[in-house]
């Protein structure tokens, strides 16, 4: 399945509907986009350069209800080398 995108939207960048093959989604509501994608995808990783906002916690909050791993990675606290290690120990735990 492929990724969707909110109704509404204006990509930067058109090419990334085509190399991701991303899909327009028939509501411009972001919380139903996010949950589209979580329930389309294996797990979430998600990073973040601060404190969580409400889209990462939204996030967390649909992958728990999905029972689909979900892990942040605040890149303010850990190094490039320690988040390669985190992922790359997360990623053999949810093969």
């Amino acid at each position: 399945m492929a990724a969707g995108y909110p109704k509404g939207e204006r990509l930067k960048t058109a090419p990334l509907i085509k190399k991701y093959q991303l899909q327009k989604m028939p509501t411009d509501e972001y919380s139903k986009r996010t949950e589209k994608n979580i329930v389309d995808s294996d797990a979430t990783l998600i990073f973040i350069p601060r404190q969580s906002d409400r889209g990462s916690a939204l996030t967390q909050s649909l992958a728990d209800k999905h029972g689909k791993p979900c892990i942040h990675i605040d890149l303010s606290k850990v190094d490039i080398r320690k988040a390669v290690l985190i992922i790359n120990i997360w990623i053999q735990r949810y093969r």
